[in-house]
């Protein structure tokens, strides 16, 4: 899940696009992606572009898991470096990872932000 969170910030595309299972199912502002090439068509450019001038703090993480299943649910901030363009927003994300043939990947992801409180920016 670090790796997929680095690779954004990097824009390294290909490498954030091998940590999804091929049938990642990824919900954001209320729509789905279900699958690692939906995504990749879509919105992981752009997520990566965003990401890359963004500056995020994470405030809050758990998770768990069993066998060959993990869960991790993260909450935080992230201010766009274009003030202008975009509002500051909380942030939380939950991801599913399922370890196959020794490998982890992400099988869900499910991400959510509302703007930040007025007084707080």
């Amino acid at each position: 899940m670090d790796a997929f969170h680095s690779a954004l910030k990097a824009s390294d595309t290909s490498k954030a696009e091998s940590l999804l299972a091929g049938a990642v199912l990824i919900f954001e502002a209320g729509g789905a992606e279900h699958s690692r090439s939906d995504y990749a068509a879509h919105h992981l450019p752009a997520d990566a572009a965003f990401t890359k001038l963004a500056t995020e703090t994470l405030t809050r993480r758990s998770g768990g898991g069993r066998g060959n299943f993990a869960w991790v649910a993260s909450e935080g901030a992230v201010r766009p470096q274009a003030e202008g363009k975009a509002q500051p927003r909380i942030t939380t994300e939950t991801m599913i990872l399922e370890k196959t043939a020794g490998i982890w990947r992400i099988v869900h992801v499910h991400w959510s932000s509302r703007g930040l409180p007025t007084g707080s920016r």
